[in-house]
C-alpha cells in the first residue's frame, strides 16, 4: 500500500489553480493569492485513506517551465485545471497538456478539473458535459475522471483532491498500468509475458522486441518505449555508433568520422571536455513534429557550454505536420519561410548561430528620452529626474539584462528655434550606461521659454535619429511633449512652412522605422489636445514606427508609462527578430497586404501560446471619423506640405465625456490616490490607447502588475548607486481624474489565479502592464516593423 500521494495542479494562466488549493486549506474563498502557492502537506490522520498527501501548485510561464517539468515527473497524479468560462483553456488540454505529459514519458492518472462553475451560464445537463469530456477521455486513456468545482463558492473543492487520491490508490488503469504490478513505471520480463498471455503471442517478435525499444537500466520497458513500439517508428540508440567515410574537399581527401552516442551516453560525453574537444562540429538533431524537441537540444548546448564548437541543427520528420518549437531561453533571429500560401506552415524555431564571442543571444537596449524643456514641462522633468534610478533598475531586472553596459540611456532636450527661443534648440547628452551621469544630466534641465506653441520637435527627433545606436541593440525613443512640431498647420505657428533646419518629421519617422527605432510618445494632456491636429499627427508618427501614443493627465504616471513601454517593446523586438525576415519577404517580396500577413502571423503565434507584455492606459480621446482620416493622411503623405491640404477639422472636444466629467469633479474636490506597494492589485481600467482596439475574440485577462511602486528597499542599488525608497509612490498623490473609492488599495496579489473583479470606474487614470496572449494589433505592429526594416528608402 502506498504511504503517500503527490498531487500536482497544472493548467493555463488564470484558471484558478492557486485559488483551489487555498480554498481547500482555508475552507473559504480567498480573493487574492500568490502566483504559485507553496507545497501543502496533509498528514495521514486527516485523510480517508490514511496516507500523507502532498499538494503542489505550478505556474505556466516560460520561467516556470523547469520547475513544472520537474514536478510533473515527480507527481503521482496530475490535475489539469481549466476555467469553465474560458473554452480555450479546455481546448488546450488535448491539444497541449496531455501530449506534453506523454512527451515527458510520464505515466500517471490525470484528473480534469473544471473551475469557476459559478460563472457557467444557464443549466447544463450531464449528457452535455459527457459529450464535451468523453472524446478527450477516449483519446487519452490516462484521463481517469472529470470533476467541476468552484473555488469561489466554494463547491466540490474537497472532491477534487479525494478523486485525485483515489486515482492513485485505487486505479482503473489502461493495459500498460494493469500489468505494471509493482508500479515502478516499467514492464519487466514476467510482466510482459503476462501481458501477452491473452494474445497469440508477442506481435513484435520479428522486431526483437523488447530489446529494440526504450527501457530502463534493468531492461524493463518504460511507458515511452511502450508507446513508441505501438507507433512502430522508434528505434533507439542502444550503444554508440560510428561510421567513417572519405570526402574530397578542393581536391584533397579528408576522413569524415560521424559518431552517434544516443541519449544514454549524452551526459557522459558532453560534460567531458576531452571528448568534446575532439569534435570539429556537433550536429543537433530534433523532431520537427515534437513541440519541445528543439528546446531539449538547445538547452543541452547551453547546459554544457558548447557554444565554442561549430554547430549544425537538423530537423527530422519533415514529412509530418511541422509543430511550433518552444524555446524558453534563447529566441532565434532568423526564420526561413517559403513564399506563397504555405509560408507560415514552417513557423518553428531555429537558432541564429553567432560567432563564439558574438552578442546574438545577448539582450541589449538603447533608450533615448527626448524631453520638451519649454515652460509647461516642469513637472515632467522633475518626475523623470526623481525616478530615473528606479526606472533603470526595473528595466534592467524585468528586461533580464545581464550587464551594466547592456542598458544605455540617451537624452535629448529641446526648446525652440530663435527668435521664438534664444537659449538653445536642442541639447544632445549622448548615450551612457552610467545612470549617475544620466541623473546629473537630467538635473541640469529646467522648464523655460517657448513662444508660439509649436516647438522644435522635429530637430530633436532628427538629433535622436543620428545618435550612435548599437546595431545589435533594441532601439527605442520616448518623446515627452505637450506641443506639436512646426509646420503641421496650427494657428499662429512662427514657422508655418516647417522646421527651419529643413527636416520633415514624417520623413524622420520613416527613417527611424527603417533603422529599427521605435517611437513611444507620452502625450501630456490636456495641453496637447488644445491644438487642432497635434494628437492626430503624433498618433500617425507612432504608427509609422510601430510604437504607441500614451496620453497622460499627470506627470505622476510618467515613470509607469516609461517602464511599461520599454518592457512591451522588448517583447515585440524579440518577435520581430524571430520572424521579421520572413514577414518582410511576404509583404515586400510577394506584395501581400500588411493586414493579411499580420492576421496569419497572429493566428500562428496564438497557436504556440505566445504571450507578450502590453502597457495599457485608459483612452481619454473621443473617436471621430475626422481624426481617423487625419491619422491616415499623415501616415500616407510623403511630407507635411502634402498632408496639410487634406486635413479635416475635428468638431467639438477631443476628450471623452467620462474624462470631462471627472476633470470637472476634480476641480471641485480632490482625493489623493493611494498607490499601493508592489504586489497590490488595484481595480483596473482595460481600455487601450486610441486606434489600438483589442480584438473582440480576446478574453479579458488579469493584471500582472499594476506598476505599484517598483519601490526598492533602501539598500537596493542601480549599478552601485543607491536608490531612493518608494520612488513610484505617485509624487504628491495626484490623480488627474479626481475622486476615487475609499481604500483604494487591497490585499496583496501576485496573480495568475484570482477571480476577475471587472474594471474600476473610480475616475483615476491608471497605467498597467499586462502579460497576455499576443493581440492582432501587436502582430500588425510586428509586420509593419519588419517591412520598414527591410524597405529601401
Amino acid at each position: 500500500m502506498r504511504r503517500d500521494v503527490r498531487i500536482l495542479l497544472v493548467g493555463d494562466e488564470g484558471v484558478g489553480k492557486s485559488t483551489i488549493i487555498t480554498s481547500l486549506i482555508k475552507e473559504s474563498y480567498v480573493a487574492h493569492v500568490q502566483h504559485v502557492v507553496p507545497e501543502v502537506t496533509i498528514p495521514p490522520e486527516v485523510t480517508p485513506e490514511n496516507v500523507t498527501t502532498y499538494i503542489v501548485d505550478s505556474g505556466c510561464t516560460p520561467q516556470d517551465r523547469p520547475h513544472l517539468e520537474s514536478e510533473i515527473r515527480k507527481a503521482h497524479v496530475i490535475c489539469v485545471v481549466y476555467a469553465i468560462d474560458n473554452p480555450h483553456s479546455f481546448d488546450r488540454i488535448p491539444a497541449y497538456w496531455l501530449p506534453y505529459f506523454r512527451q515527458l514519458g510520464v505515466n500517471v492518472p490525470v484528473i480534469l478539473v473544471g473551475n469557476k462553475m459559478d460563472l457557467r451560464g444557464g443549466e447544463v445537463t450531464n449528457e452535455a458535459l459527457e459529450g464535451e469530456v468523453l472524446p478527450v477521455m477516449n483519446e487519452f486513456k490516462e484521463v481517469d475522471t472529470c470533476v467541476e468545482c468552484s473555488a469561489k463558492m466554494p463547491l466540490n473543492v474537497p472532491e477534487v483532491f479525494y478523486l485525485a487520491q483515489k486515482a492513485v490508490l485505487h486505479p482503473t488503469a489502461p493495459l500498460y498500468d494493469s500489468r505494471d504490478h509493482d508500479q515502478d513505471g516499467a514492464l519487466k520480463h514476467d510482466e510482459l509475458e503476462e501481458l501477452f498471455s491473452t494474445s497469440p503471442g508477442n506481435p513484435w517478435v520479428s522486431q526483437k522486441f523488447p530489446d529494440t525499444t526504450v527501457a530502463d537500466d534493468a531492461g524493463a520497458v518504460t511507458l515511452q518505449g511502450w508507446l513508441a513500439q505501438w507507433s512502430e517508428v522508434y528505434d533507439p540508440t542502444k550503444k554508440m555508433n560510428s561510421v567513417v567515410n572519405v570526402v574530397e574537399i578542393e581536391g584533397v581527401e579528408k576522413t569524415l568520422v560521424l559518431q552517434e552516442f544516443g541519449s544514454r551516453y549524452e551526459a557522459e560525453t558532453l560534460k567531458s571536455s576531452k571528448k568534446t574537444d575532439l569534435a570539429d562540429v556537433i550536429v543537433y538533431v530534433h523532431d520537427s513534429s515534437d513541440t519541445n524537441s528543439f528546446s531539449y537540444i538547445s538547452n543541452l548546448r547551453q547546459q554544457y557550454s558548447l557554444d565554442h564548437i561549430p554547430t549544425l541543427f537538423v530537423a527530422t520528420k519533415s514529412d509530418l505536420d511541422l509543430a511550433m518549437q518552444f524555446r524558453t531561453h534563447i529566441m532565434d533571429e532568423d526564420m526561413q519561410f517559403d513564399s506563397g500560401a504555405t509560408a507560415f506552415s514552417a513557423l518553428h524555431q531555429y537558432p541564429h548561430i553567432q560567432p563564439a564571442n558574438g552578442s546574438g543571444d545577448k539582450k541589449m537596449l538603447d533608450l533615448v528620452f527626448v524631453q520638451d524643456c519649454t515652460g509647461s514641462q516642469g513637472s515632467y522633468i522633475t518626475s523623470a529626474t526623481k525616478n530615473i534610478q528606479a526606472i533603470c533598475q526595473h528595466i534592467f531586472e524585468s528586461g533580464k539584462l545581464q550587464a551594466q553596459e547592456d542598458l544605455r540611456i540617451g537624452l535629448v532636450a529641446y526648446r525652440d528655434h530663435p527668435p521664438q527661443d534664444h537659449t538653445y534648440v536642442t541639447k544632445n547628452f549622448g548615450f551612457s550606461s552610467d545612470i549617475n551621469k544620466v541623473e546629473n544630466d537630467l538635473s541640469t534641465l529646467y522648464a523655460s521659454g517657448g513662444g508660439d506653441g509649436p516647438e522644435a520637435v522635429t530637430a530633436a527627433l532628427a538629433e535622436a535619429l543620428n545618435m550612435g545606436w548599437r546595431p545589435e541593440a533594441s532601439k527605442m525613443v520616448v518623446l515627452i511633449a505637450d506641443a506639436p512640431p512646426h509646420g503641421i498647420g496650427e494657428y499662429g505657428d512662427g514657422f508655418d512652412d516647417g522646421s527651419p533646419d529643413g527636416n520633415d518629421p514624417l520623413q524622420v519617422a520613416r527613417l527611424m522605422a527603417n533603422r529599427g527605432i521605435t517611437l513611444f510618445f507620452v502625450a501630456c494632456e490636456p495641453a496637447l489636445s488644445g491644438y487642432s491636429y497635434a494628437t492626430d499627427f503624433f498618433q500617425a508618427l507612432t504608427n509609422i514606427t510601430s510604437g504607441l501614443m500614451l496620453p497622460l493627465t499627470t506627470a505622476d504616471l510618467l515613470t509607469h508609462a516609461i517602464v511599461g513601454s520599454v518592457l512591451e517593446n522588448l517583447d515585440m523586438e524579440r518577435l520581430v527578430r524571430e520572424v521579421g525576415q520572413a514577414v518582410s519577404q511576404r509583404i515586400l517580396g510577394n506584395n501581400e497586404s500588411v493586414d493579411d500577413v499580420a492576421r496569419e502571423l497572429h493566428e500562428r503565434l496564438l497557436l504556440r501560446n505566445e504571450s507578450t507584455k502590453k502597457v495599457v492606459i485608459e483612452s481619454i480621446y473621443r473617436e471621430s471619423e475626422e481624426a481617423k482620416h487625419n491619422v491616415s493622411v499623415y501616415m500616407q503623405a510623403p511630407s507635411l506640405a502634402e498632408a496639410r491640404p487634406l486635413l479635416k477639422r475635428v468638431p467639438g472636444t477631443r476628450f471623452t465625456d467620462k474624462y470631462l466629467h471627472a476633470r470637472m469633479s476634480s476641480s471641485r474636490t480632490y482625493t489623493p490616490y493611494p498607490y499601493p506597494p508592489r504586489g497590490i492589485k488595484t481595480s483596473s481600467v482595460t481600455s487601450s490607447a486610441p486606434a489600438i482596439p483589442t480584438p473582440s475574440h480576446s478574453p479579458p485577462r488579469k493584471v500582472v502588475t499594476d506598476f505599484a511602486a517598483f519601490g526598492a528597499p533602501k539598500n537596493v542599488s542601480v549599478f552601485g548607486t543607491a536608490v531612493a525608497s518608494t520612488p513610484f509612490s505617485l509624487a504628491g498623490g495626484k490623480a488627474a481624474f479626481g475622486g476615487i473609492r475609499n481604500g483604494g488599495s487591497r490585499g496583496t496579489i501576485d496573480d495568475e489565479d484570482d477571480e476577475d473583479d471587472g474594471p474600476a470606474d473610480d475616475g483615476a487614470q491608471r497605467v498597467e502592464l499586462r502579460e497576455d496572449s499576443i493581440t492582432f494589433d501587436q502582430a500588425r505592429r510586428i509586420a509593419m516593423q519588419s517591412a520598414w526594416r527591410s524597405a529601401r528608402i
